[in-house]
């Protein structure tokens, strides 16, 4: 009940801030939001995306993290995986020039530092590995982008020949991610 309770809380308080920021959207604004609520709750599918393609990346990509993170870092779990029930759920969107993996990590507000980093790098390894397939055509630069209960804290970006560009926040703006969205593929 409790975890119930919070999770319609922390609904209300983004629903109360959209409406607060009634401004005219961004162009792709809506589209990115639409795709940022389909991880914010596991109901038996970890994986989406604006393609067949993405949607198939996104779901081997969900699995593979998962398995990774497991392999990799030690702790007990928190009340916080109880929208995610443990999984990473995960969002791709594919532009003619970008691949943009959205990724809901459980308990990912509870990493801070050097562990948040090595998730970072974790992710981006096998964004690297598994996406090289529809990068390769068009050399597309990628994306991963981290996400908490609410808020992006961990974004690895560039050429998936070299090394990325890491950014780690509190709130990454996704205002970046904006422009993807309105995109046409």
């Amino acid at each position: 009940m409790h975890i119930r309770l919070s999770f319609v809380f922390t609904m209300l308080l983004v629903s109360l801030l959209a409406v607060v920021g009634c401004s005219d959207p961004k162009p792709g604004e809506k589209e990115f939001q639409t795709a940022n609520a389909k991880i914010n709750v596991f109901e038996g599918e970890v994986g989406f995306g604006n393609t067949a393609a993405c949607t198939a990346l996104a779901k081997k990509f969900a699995e593979r993290i998962k398995a990774d993170e497991k392999e990799n870092f030690e702790g007990g779990e928190d009340e916080n995986t109880a929208t995610t029930k443990g999984n990473f759920i995960t969002y791709c969107q594919e532009t003619a020039s970008d691949l943009l993996l959205l990724v809901r990590v459980p308990n990912l507000d509870t990493y801070g530092g050097d562990v948040r980093k090595e998730l970072v790098k974790l992710a981006w390894a096998a964004a690297v590995e598994l996406s090289a397939d529809l990068r390769k055509a068009a050399d597309k630069k990628l994306n991963v982008a981290l996400r908490g209960n609410l808020l992006y804290g961990g974004l690895a970006s560039g050429s998936a020949s070299g090394e990325p560009q890491v950014e780690m926040a509190t709130s990454i703006d996704t205002g970046k991610f904006y422009p993807l969205f309105a995109a046409k593929k």
